[in-house]
């Protein structure tokens, strides 16, 4: 019985679960807290990490980050210029929106390549930028 009723609010969670689409979602080097990120995750100001349906905790949310900040930090020591090799932006949702004529891999690509192009991530010119939609 109660793995019934587990069953029935994980699929009501899911129901209810907002929608999102590349222009709803906030972008993290600007808005950390609308992706779920509290001032106190992170001191810069900004994150690489979006978040807004809270899936990813805490703790593993900070260590993905000072991972991300770290990978950046060393590949810009090996540019003459000191510029980034890499910008990485993650994108976590538990539900996108999906037009009924497209399947989910092309609403998904799609979503992320909007996304992407949004959020600004990367240099255009150096084509340096990745986002890891989730």
């Amino acid at each position: 019985m109660h793995l019934v009723w587990i069953y029935l609010i994980l699929c009501a969670g899911s129901a209810l679960a907002r929608e999102w689409t590349a222009e709803l979602m906030p972008n993290p080097m600007e808005n950390p807290v609308g992706c779920g990120r509290t001032a106190l995750d992170v001191s810069t100001g900004h994150s690489a990490i979006c978040d807004p349906d809270h899936l990813m905790p805490k703790d593993a949310q900070d260590s993905l980050e000072g991972l991300i900040s770290n990978l950046e930090e060393e590949l810009a020591k090996e540019d003459p210029l000191g510029k980034k090799k890499l910008e990485l932006g993650i994108a976590i949702v538990r539900k996108m929106e999906k037009s009924s004529w497209t399947s989910v891999d092309t609403a998904a690509e799609r979503f992320a390549r909007d996304l992407h192009n949004k959020w600004g991530v990367g240099d255009a010119t150096r084509q340096n930028g990745v986002l890891i939609f989730i």
